[in-house]
């Protein structure tokens, strides 16, 4: 229960935030906001928690609840605004018409069916079981993100970077237990097929088109079959499709907002992998010209 209601309140929260910042009129744009705003969150409160050895659910607990009452006044401050982008949400939901509405209702109903059966099949794949939840049970157990985790066949893996960890102690802090981990890629996998839909939105394909490259992408066997394990692939291609998203929205519009969120994105990969490091040099050359860029075209 304490898990729901720290979840509901984060989630509160992060739209707030996508609502007021980002001024996300598009309701699927404003769904992956609201979720890189609150995994960043969420990975920013444990990570300070597990330095300073003090990781457990009720200091997590106090820190929602400390941010939480800073949020509140910083949104009462800034109510107006937020009650005007609420209002271009609602407004473009209700421009779907009851039979997308129906259709996404419905799609919800069979992920939600899907994350149940996975979150009651125990993890089973190697790379889950060597090291991804041995090290948030490391997290968890020793109240710190300070230890070193060692493996007899492969060493000190506790170097890895551990973000996607750290997230899935957000999960184990609570139940003690692995039981809703297992369903956390499938939540992953619906969210990277989202960015790619957008990707192509952003860069002004067709719906059937974006539609037609997210689905290509989504139904590769390779991502599918990580579906139901720990491994973090799909959270990483998740992050880096947002990053993407974002940045083609900041090269096209120079706003902070959208700079931000590129950040969020790359703190988030870095922290995932080494790997990261390849993957963001290019995105970060654009990024860093793009105002030059900007300057040109006025």
């Amino acid at each position: 229960m304490s898990l729901l209601i720290l979840t509901t309140l984060f989630l509160l929260f992060a739209s707030a935030v996508a609502s007021l910042v980002l001024k996300a009129k598009n309701g699927w744009f404003f769904v992956l906001s609201t979720f890189i705003i609150s995994v960043s969150i969420a990975t920013f409160i444990l990570t300070g928690l597990g330095i300073f050895n003090a990781m457990t659910a009720g200091n997590y607990f106090l820190a929602v609840l400390f941010l939480l009452i800073l949020s509140i006044v910083w949104m009462f401050w800034r109510k107006k605004e937020i009650f005007e982008a609420a209002n271009d949400l609602k407004n473009y939901i209700k421009g779907l018409g009851p039979i997308r509405v129906s259709i996404a209702v419905l799609l919800l109903a069979i992920l939600l069916f899907w994350g149940a059966r996975l979150a009651a099949t125990p993890i089973w794949d190697y790379d889950s079981i060597a090291y991804h939840l041995p090290f948030t049970a490391n997290f968890i157990q020793e109240e710190s993100a300070r230890e070193i985790y060692f493996s007899a066949l492969s060493g000190p893996i506790g170097y890895y970077p551990s973000g996607f960890e750290i997230l899935a102690a957000h999960f184990l802090i609570f139940f003690k237990a692995d039981s809703l981990l297992n369903a956390l890629n499938l939540i992953f996998a619906a969210l990277t097929f989202l960015a790619f839909f957008l990707i192509g939105r952003e860069l002004k394909a067709a719906k059937f088109v974006s539609l037609a490259a997210a689905l290509a992408f989504a139904s590769m066997p390779l991502f599918l079959s990580q579906i139901g394990t720990l491994k973090i692939d799909i959270f990483f291609t998740l992050v880096f499709g947002a990053l993407i998203l974002f940045l083609i929205r900041y090269v096209k519009e120079n706003k902070f907002a959208d700079a931000l969120m590129f950040g969020l994105c790359s703190g988030l990969m870095l922290g995932s992998r080494y790997l990261a490091v390849p993957y963001l040099t290019l995105p970060w050359v654009v990024f860093l010209i793009s105002p030059l860029l900007c300057k040109r075209r006025v």
